[in-house]
C-alpha cells in the first residue's frame, strides 16, 4: 500500500474504448514541462494516465488536479492548498506507487491527488557510515539498484519492482530476503513526515532512533507496520545497519501438475511444504496455488549465499522427493508468479546466479489488470478443513461458478441473470490468473518481540495471499448470439469484477469458517459468547470470558495490513450483528492485535482532525469517528 486520502470505497468500471478521433479533431491539450511542473489538471496530456493506479479496477475520474512535488517544500506548499480548499480538503489522496490494493487512491470521490513519485532520491548521510536515506517517492526495484551498485546493501523489501515505497515500508515491507534478514522496517531509523495539527498548522517533523520526544518516538514506532493513510506524508525514510548483499543466489523452479492431482494428494502436498518451511533456515519459498485451469502449480526456492556458504539445496531436494514418493509429479515450469513475463525454467538456464541477476529475473510487477487480494499469516500445517476448501474453490469449474453466482446475485446488473444462465455452458471466466500464493516466513522476522513494530505477527511461518486477476475485455460474440441481445460493455465487465471478487471471497470465508470467516487467532464462537458483541478480536486479557481457548491449535494469526481488504468489514458484520464501526475495529484487530490501541494514541496525537483517513485506516479514538464523515487519505 501507499499513503492515501479518499472517500467512498464503490468501484466504477472504466468505460468502453471510444474511437479515435482524427487529427484535426483532437482536443487542445497542455503540454507541461516536466522540470517545472507542479500540477496536472484536466487539461494537461498527462491527466488521463495520472488517474489510475496498477489496478484498473479504480480510477479517480472527477480528480480536478494532481501535484507532483519534487522537494519537501512542495509537498507542504501542496497540501496547504488541498486543505485550503473546502472541496479538496476531504477528498484528496497521496500516491507513492499507485499499487493500493483497495480504492484508497483512486476513486470517483478523489478531487485532488499528491503524486510523490518525482521524489526517488537515495542517499548516505553525511558523517554517518552506516545510515541511509531514500525518498518516499522511490519504487522497490530503484531501491534494490541504488543500494546495491553505489553500497553493497541491501533491503529485504518486496520483489515487485514498481510498487512504492511510500506505503510498502509503512506497511511493513516483506520480501524475498525476510527470512535472512527480517522486515524492511527492522531496519527503519527515522522518518521526515508531514503532519497537520489542530489548528490546521503544517510541520514536517524528522524524527530519528535517537529522539528524545517521547511523542516522536511513537510516531517513528507507528510508521513501522502501522500503514499509508493514517499519520501524515511520509516523504523520507531513514536506515541503520542495512546488511550487506548476498553475492549469489541458488534458485530452483518446479512445478506440481495438477493433472492427476486430487484431494488427497494436495493435502499431502501442503503438508510437506509445511515441513519444508518449519524451521530456521533463512532460504525463501514460494506455493503458488494456481486454479487447476492454470495446468500447474509453480513451485519456487531461493536461497542466497556468500562464495563458500551453504546455501540448502538439499532441503529442496528432500521436499521435491518427498512429492515424487507421494506420486505427485512434478515437470520443469516457468517462473511463478501471476503477470510474469513467460521465461524458461530457471533449471533450464542455471541453478547458481549472481544474487542481483535473481533480483532482477523476479522482479516483476506483471500488466496492469484488475485484481482482488486478501491475506493471512500461519503458525502452523494447514488443518484438513482448511486443505478441503482450498482445493475446493481452485478446482472449481464454469458450472460451480455459475451455482456460485446464482446464489450470491448482483441485483445491479440488469443482465445479471443471462450470465449466469450462459456460464454454466460457455467459458468466459478466466480463471488462470486466480490463485493463493503461500509464502515462507519466520526466521529473523521471529526474532523481533510483538511490540516492537507495530506489525504484531512475529512467530509465524507462513504468510498467504489470496489473489485473482482479470481483464476488461469486450462482450464475447457468442453471448450476443446467444442472447440475441446487445449486451453493454459495462454490465460484462461489472459481472466480471463480481464473479472474480464472489470467488475469491467466499473461498476466504469457507477456509477460515472455524474462525468466524477471517484468520482470527482471537476468535469466540457464538455459543460461547457472553456478550454478544464484536469480541473475536479483542485480545484475550479482554475477551468475555478468557478461560475460553481462542484458535486452541494456535493456527491462524491474522492480516496484513499491506494486502488490505474492506470485505471484511461485511463478513465480521454479519457473523456478529454488529455495526459497521464496531466492525472496522474488529478488521483493524486482525491486522494489529494487542498493537491497536497505541496505533490509536500516536494517530490522535499526530493527526488530531482525522486529516488523513481511508476507509480502513487508524481512527483517532476507538469510536472510529462516528461522527466523522466517510472520507480518506491512502496508501500504496
Amino acid at each position: 500500500m501507499g499513503q492515501i486520502c479518499t472517500g467512498s470505497t464503490r468501484n466504477t468500471i472504466a468505460p468502453a474504448p471510444q474511437a479515435a478521433l482524427p487529427p484535426t479533431q483532437l482536443p487542445q491539450l497542455e503540454t507541461v514541462d516536466p522540470v517545472d511542473c507542479l500540477k496536472v489538471t484536466r487539461q494537461s496530456i498527462q491527466y488521463v494516465g495520472l488517474i489510475q493506479g496498477f489496478n484498473m479496477r479504480f480510477e479517480a475520474n472527477n480528480c480536478e488536479v494532481i501535484y507532483l512535488p519534487t522537494t519537501t517544500d512542495e509537498v507542504k506548499q501542496a497540501l496547504n492548498e488541498v486543505l485550503s480548499n473546502t472541496k479538496h480538503r476531504h477528498h484528496f489522496s497521496i500516491k507513492g506507487g499507485g499499487h493500493c490494493y483497495e480504492n484508497f487512491v483512486y476513486n470517483k470521490e478523489i478531487l485532488a491527488v499528491i503524486d510523490l513519485s518525482l521524489m526517488n532520491k537515495v542517499f548516505k548521510l553525511s558523517g554517518c557510515d552506516k545510515s541511509y536515506g531514500a525518498e518516499a517517492g522511490g519504487t522497490n526495484w530503484w531501491l534494490v539498484k541504488e543500494l546495491y551498485r553505489k553500497f553493497g546493501l541491501v533491503i529485504p523489501g518486496g520483489s515487485c519492482y514498481s510498487v512504492g515505497l511510500g506505503g510498502h515500508i509503512c506497511g511493513g515491507g516483506y520480501g524475498l530476503l525476510s527470512r535472512k534478514f527480517g522486515l524492511t522496517i527492522d531496519y527503519l531509523s527515522g522518518v521526515d513526515i508531514l503532519c497537520v495539527d489542530k489548528d490546521d498548522k503544517l510541520e514536517l517533523k524528522k524524527i530519528r532512533a535517537d529522539s528524545t520526544d517521547k511523542g516522536d518516538q511513537e510516531l517513528l514506532w507507528a510508521c513501522k507496520g502501522g500503514g499509508g493513510g493514517n499519520f501524515g506524508i511520509i516523504t523520507c525514510y531513514y536506515f541503520e545497519n542495512l546488511p550487506q548483499s548476498p553475492q549469489y543466489a541458488y534458485l530452483e523452479t518446479l512445478s506440481v501438475d495438477w493433472n492427476g492431482l486430487d484431494l488427497g494428494k494436495f493435502i499431502i502436498m501442503l503438508k510437506l511444504y509445511w515441513e519444508l518451511v518449519n524451521n530456521d533456515f533463512p532460504y525463501f519459498t514460494l506455493l503458488p496455488l494456481m486454479h487447476q485451469s492454470a495446468g500447474e502449480i509453480p513451485l519456487l526456492f531461493q536461497s542466497v549465499f556468500n562464495q563458500d556458504e551453504i546455501y540448502y539445496q538439499d532441503k529442496f531436494l528432500k521436499f521435491t522427493n518427498d512429492l515424487k514418493n507421494a506420486g505427485i509429479t512434478l515437470k520443469s515450469t516457468t517462473i511463478p508468479g501471476v503477470g510474469h513475463p513467460s521465461t524458461k525454467g530457471i533449471l533450464n538456464i542455471a541453478q547458481q546466479l549472481t544474487w542481483f541477476e535473481a533480483a532482477q529475473t523476479l522482479n516483476s510487477s506483471g500488466s496492469n489488470q484488475c485484481g482482488k487480494y486478501k491475506s493471512s499469516y500461519m503458525r502452523k500445517h494447514f488443518p484438513d478443513d482448511q486443505c478441503i476448501a482450498l482445493y475446493r474453490f481452485l478446482t472449481m469449474g464454469n458450472k460451480e461458478l455459475a451455482d456460485l453466482a446464482g446464489r450470491f446475485p448482483d441485483t445491479t446488473n440488469k443482465y445479471y441473470d443471462n450470465f449466469v444462465k450462459d456460464l454454466a455452458t460457455k467459458n468466459f471466466v478466466d480463471m488462470t490468473q486466480s490463485l493463493v500464493q503461500v509464502d515462507s516466513y519466520g526466521v529473523y522476522i521471529n526474532t523481533i518481540a510483538p511490540d516492537e513494530t507495530a506489525i504484531p505477527q512475529r512467530d509465524s511461518f507462513m504468510k498467504l495471499q489470496y489473489q485473482t486477476y482479470w481483464k476488461r475485455a469486450p462482450v464475447p460474440k457468442s453471448i450476443i448470439e446467444m442472447n440475441e441481445i446487445e449486451i453493454p460493455y459495462d454490465s460484462f465487465n461489472a459481472f466480471q469484477d463480481w464473479i472474480h471478487i464472489l470467488w475469491i471471497n467466499q473461498m476466504f470465508k469457507e477456509v477460515y469458517s472455524k474462525t468466524g470467516g477471517v484468520p482470527d487467532p482471537y476468535y469466540i464462537p457464538g455459543e460461547l459468547r457472553e456478550d454478544g458483541g464484536a469480541t473475536n478480536t479483542k485480545p484475550k486479557s479482554s475477551c468475555a470470558n478468557p478461560t475460553i481457548p481462542l484458535d486452541p491449535d494456535r493456527i491462524v494469526d491474522g492480516c496484513y495490513y499491506n494486502y488490505i481488504d474492506t470485505e471484511m468489514i461485511d463478513v465480521i458484520r454479519h457473523e456478529y450483528g454488529v455495526n459497521e464501526h464496531e466492525a472496522k475495529e474488529a478488521v483493524l484487530r486482525l491486522y494489529f492485535e494487542d498493537n491497536l490501541d497505541k496505533l490509536v494514541s500516536t494517530k490522535s496525537a499526530s493527526d488530531p482532525q482525522n486529516i488523513f483517513k481511508h476507509n480502513l485506516s487508524i481512527p483517532v479514538s476507538m469510536k472510529l469517528n462516528q461522527d466523522q464523515p466517510e472520507t480518506v487519505t491512502p496508501a500504496d
